[in-house]
């Protein structure tokens, strides 16, 4: 699936602007048309089946973790012409997670 700005996703999801790609995907900043918020918005390179599987249990773990203080909701997930793609909380101003350097606290 190519994005671009503009682009509506899952039929409510407006990519507003790119936020970060990684190994396995690409995420956005979205509006959610349906609830009027912003929201990061995963998608993954590559056919569902490849990485279905794997989005679920990370959406599950997501809204199951994401019911505590500090952790990132899973808000939704599906597949949009033949991608898969993932919503989650947008966290303003957060950075990059390093679990192997820099201060303990902030790990």
């Amino acid at each position: 699936m190519s994005v671009n700005i503009g682009d509506i996703v899952g039929g409510r999801y407006t990519i507003e602007k790119a936020l970060a790609e990684g190994g396995m995907g690409a995420v956005y900043v979205a509006r959610d048309s349906k609830f009027e918020k912003r929201v990061a918005l995963k998608i993954a390179f590559g056919p569902p089946k490849q990485f279905e599987a794997r989005f679920k249990r990370e959406a599950i773990i997501g809204d199951l973790l994401g019911r505590n203080p500090g952790f990132v909701r899973a808000l939704d997930w599906g597949t949009d012409d033949g991608q898969l793609f993932m919503v989650m909380d947008l966290v303003e101003g957060g950075k990059d997670l390093d679990l192997s350097s820099g201060p303990l606290d902030e790990r």
